[in-house]
């Protein structure tokens, strides 16, 4: 008697590494996984080419990472996604430069300076990238000067100026 025996395919998964970045780095070389080989075998017993691939954005947030490309007579190959997370960059960072800001005469009135926040080379935007608060920015002192990271930015740092006491001449009355 002739007995029949089918061998189906062993389950391979293949599983695309998660991976992080800050914002504005490159992204890190995407990798994968496998689990399920046998017999002391791996990947170079698996044909084609392994692409791995992420959605596309550059905003901080997470985006999905991809494998494909694989096949195999000897393994059911399912692909299991992984996600490259994209973190905020911190405000603090020494990327991160202010331009200076001069020194005011006291006016009575509060003073509230723009201020150029450059990431390297590139300016940011003010309530895009960073909000300015201002404390001690009325009388002759020390102000601060607050600049709040938002959007793809984190962190607060802080620059200061001075207010300087204004001119005043007093004449005598002839």
């Amino acid at each position: 008697k002739t007995v029949t025996l089918e061998i189906t395919p062993a389950a391979l998964t293949i599983t695309a590494d998660d991976k992080s970045k800050e914002f504005g780095a490159s992204d890190p070389t995407l990798t994968a996984s496998y689990t399920g080989f046998v017999s002391g075998e791996d990947q170079n017993d698996l044909s084609g080419t392994l692409s791995i691939s992420r959605a596309t954005g550059e905003a901080a947030g997470s985006y999905v990472i991809t494998t494909s490309g694989l096949t195999a007579t000897n393994y059911a190959i399912a692909y299991v996604d992984g996600t490259l997370t994209i973190t905020n960059k911190s405000i603090t960072s020494t990327d991160i430069t202010t331009g200076t800001i001069a020194d005011f005469e006291y006016t009575g009135q509060a003073q509230t300076p723009t201020l150029e926040v450059k990431d390297g080379t590139t300016v940011l935007t003010q309530d895009t990238d960073y909000i300015l608060s201002y404390a001690d920015n009325t009388n002759v002192g020390t102000a601060t000067v607050t600049i709040t990271g938002i959007g793809n930015y984190n962190g607060i740092k802080t620059v200061t100026l001075e207010i300087t006491p204004a001119a005043l001449t007093i004449t005598a009355d002839d």
